[in-house]
């Protein structure tokens, strides 16, 4: 009887696993679903954006074109046409040079956060051997 009663209780532990499995795998499932439902949302969200964003930038290319014309049409009021044609495109390349070192100066800005922030967390997740549980430490400390 004592070994009936353990198979049973081994059969029933057995049960109660393979239920615990299958209820934590179809957990699992139902949560990469719902990750995936939400990313394909962002997805579609971004896309939507970036579409109106291209649009904007087609205005402005709009904009700054009627307004380059405008400035030239004043200009040449004052100053020869090949002069005026000149003066805006010393003008406008000054002001792309100068912003074009604003960007550059950002993403090396932000480059540099970056590459600190990659190297803190490697600080904190690991010694130098590559092993730790995120103490920061080294075996030589």
């Amino acid at each position: 009887m004592p070994q009936d009663s353990t198979r049973e209780t081994g059969a029933r532990l057995g049960d109660a696993a393979a239920r615990l499995t299958e209820d934590t795998t179809e957990l699992v499932r139902q949560q990469i679903g719902d990750m995936r439902q939400e990313l394909l949302a962002t997805v579609r969200r971004t896309g939507t954006g970036l579409i109106w964003l291209g649009g904007a930038a087609v205005c402005g290319v709009f904009t700054v074109s009627a307004v380059y014309s405008w400035v030239l049409r004043e200009l040449e009021k004052t100053m020869p046409p090949a002069r005026a044609a000149a003066t805006l495109g010393v003008i406008c390349a000054g002001g792309a040079a100068g912003l074009g070192l604003l960007g550059a100066r950002q993403l090396r800005d932000v480059a540099v956060t970056s590459q600190e922030a990659a190297r803190h967390a490697r600080a904190d997740g690991t010694d130098e051997a590559g092993e730790g549980e995120g103490t920061g430490t080294t075996p030589a400390q």
